[in-house]
């Protein structure tokens, strides 16, 4: 008799999908009948059972790859139910108001999340994005000039640096750039 995949299991796997966009999904059977239903979801690897001394280390290394890729090249935020992943070399600053922060992409779109800025900072993990004022951080990536009292980024935008934040911003911009200021 053979095993038929649920429609359950199916739904549960695009909801993982959804819900978890870096999660890596390795599928592990005896059964190549359900190879095809596999390529109804995301997944990293197929392995089948008979193989698995073989293609179980190829697909563990190839999740553990995509999941540093992930971690190093994304930020993944959380969106009513679902999870939105972003570009980290897209966002340009970030900007909180009103327990909303608002983070404004290159291509012109603005993104908002309940997140603090300091959640998402920690979260980037990233030296290229620097906070710069109490409700302001810049990748200093997009950062076009530096002065004093604010960043001209890229795209025309001016983000202020606030006087108390001025001398950490200063010595983080220095060291990111390699500079003498």
């Amino acid at each position: 008799m053979k095993k038929q995949v649920s429609v359950f299991g199916l739904h549960a796997r695009a909801a993982l999908n959804r819900l978890l966009p870096t999660c890596q999904i390795i599928y592990l059977t005896g059964y190549l009948d359900y190879a095809p239903d596999a390529y109804a979801t995301r997944h990293t690897y197929y392995v089948y059972r008979p193989t698995m001394e073989k293609h179980l280390p190829l697909a563990l290394q190839k999740a553990m790859t995509a999941l540093a890729e992930a971690e190093n090249g994304q930020l993944v935020l959380p969106q009513k139910g679902e999870q939105l992943v972003l570009e980290k070399q897209t966002i340009l600053y970030m900007e909180r108001r009103l327990r909303v922060t608002k983070l404004y992409l290159a291509d012109g779109q603005c993104v908002t999340t309940a997140l603090r800025l300091e959640e998402l900072l920690e979260r980037l993990g990233d030296p290229a994005f620097l906070r710069c004022h109490n409700s302001f951080a810049v990748s200093l990536d997009h950062a076009a000039v530096f002065r004093r009292e604010s960043f001209l980024m890229k795209d025309g935008t001016v983000v202020p640096i606030s006087h108390g934040y001025y001398p950490a911003v200063r010595e983080q911009f220095r060291k990111y750039h390699h500079i003498e200021l």
